[in-house]
C-alpha cells in the first residue's frame, strides 16, 4: 500500500467528517445548497486548471458527465438524508460501504481484497456500527430519509470505483476531472435549483452560506482532488475503508456542533474502527498495483 496514499485518504476523512454535522446546521432547501456549492467550488477549479495549463478537452467532458451525476446524486440524497432522518441512520448506510465495494471491484476491477483485508474489513465496519448505534441520537427516519440515505450509500459506491477505473486506466489528471465534474455539475443544477425552488429559497443566510463555503472549498476542492489523486494507488476496497474514519470525526464534531454527547459505548467502537483501520494501513498488500486490469 502506498503510505501516503493512506495518509491522504485520513485527512480526507477529516474533512468529510466535519461536513456531515455542519449539513445538519443548513436550513436552505436541499437542491439550493448542492447548487451554491458547486458554483462556489466550479469557478474556483476553472481557474486552478487554467493556471495550470491544463484544458477541459472534449474527451474529459464526455467521462465526467457520469462522474458528475454521481456525484450531484450523491450531495442532494445527503442532504435529503440528514434532514429526513437521524445523522446515525445515514452513518450506518455508510459503514456498509467497504463491504459493497469487496463485492463491485472484483468483477469491475479484477481486485481481489485477501482473507485479513476482508476481516479488518468487517471489524470496520462493526466498529462504525457500534459508533453509531452508541449514540444517544435513535436511527431513525421516514421511508423519504431512508431511501435517500441508501442511495447516498450506493452513489458514492459507483463514484469510487469509477475513480479507481479512470484513475488506475487512463490516469486523469485528477485536478482537471475534478473541476470538468464540477464545472459540468454546477451548470446543470443551476436551471433545476431556479425552477424547482421558490424566490425565498434562493436567499442564504450567512451560516447556511459559511457552511456552502466550506463543503465548497475544503471539502469539494481539496478533498475530492486527495480522494481522486490516492484512488490510484490504493484498491477500491482499501480507500473505502479508510474513510470509515470520517464516522468518528462526525461523532466527535457532532458534539461541539449539534450537541450531541459522545458516549463511552461510541469511544469503544471508535477505538475498533481506528485499530481496524490502523492494521490494514501497516498491513503490505499482497495485490495493490497502481495500475489495474480490468475484467473482461
Amino acid at each position: 500500500m502506498n503510505r501516503n496514499a493512506a495518509w491522504a485518504m485520513g485527512l480526507v476523512a477529516v474533512l468529510y467528517g466535519i461536513g456531515l454535522p455542519l449539513t445538519k446546521l443548513m436550513s436552505a432547501d436541499p437542491l439550493v445548497a448542492v447548487a451554491a456549492r458547486m458554483w462556489v467550488a466550479a469557478p474556483i477549479l476553472a481557474l486552478i486548471t487554467l493556471m495550470r495549463r491544463q484544458r477541459l478537452d472534449r474527451r474529459v467532458m464526455v467521462l465526467a458527465l457520469g462522474g458528475g451525476a454521481l456525484m450531484t446524486s450523491n450531495l442532494l440524497f445527503a442532504f435529503i438524508a440528514v434532514h429526513r432522518t437521524s445523522i446515525a441512520t445515514v452513518a450506518v448506510f455508510q459503514a456498509m460501504q467497504p463491504a459493497a465495494v469487496l463485492v463491485i471491484a472484483r468483477p469491475m476491477l479484477g481486485e481481489r481484497a485477501g482473507r485479513r483485508a476482508t476481516a479488518w474489513t468487517a471489524v470496520a465496519a462493526a466498529g462504525a456500527v457500534t459508533v453509531v448505534l452508541g449514540s444517544e441520537s435513535e436511527v431513525r427516519g421516514d421511508v423519504i430519509g431512508l431511501v435517500a440515505a441508501l442511495a447516498v450509500m450506493l452513489t458514492w459506491v459507483g463514484f469510487t470505483i469509477m475513480n479507481r477505473w479512470l484513475r488506475a486506466s487512463i490516469q486523469v489528471d485528477p485536478v482537471t476531472w475534478m473541476a470538468a465534474i464540477t464545472v459540468g455539475s454546477a451548470l446543470l443544477l443551476a436551471p433545476f435549483a431556479a425552477l424547482a425552488s421558490s424566490p425565498a429559497d434562493l436567499e442564504l443566510g450567512l451560516g447556511d452560506w459559511l457552511v456552502v463555503v466550506y463543503l465548497a472549498i475544503p471539502v469539494a476542492i481539496v478533498g475530492h482532488i486527495v480522494l481522486v489523486w490516492a484512488s490510484r494507488y490504493l484498491p477500491a476496497a482499501r480507500s473505502t475503508l479508510l474513510l470509515l474514519g470520517m464516522n468518528v470525526v462526525s461523532v466527535a464534531a457532532s458534539w461541539p456542533i449539534n450537541g450531541e454527547r459522545i458516549t463511552w459505548i461510541q469511544a469503544l467502537g471508535g477505538a475498533v474502527l481506528l485499530a481496524a483501520i490502523a492494521a490494514v494501513t501497516v498491513q503490505q498488500s499482497t495485490r495493490c498495483p497502481e495500475t489495474v486490469r480490468l475484467a473482461n
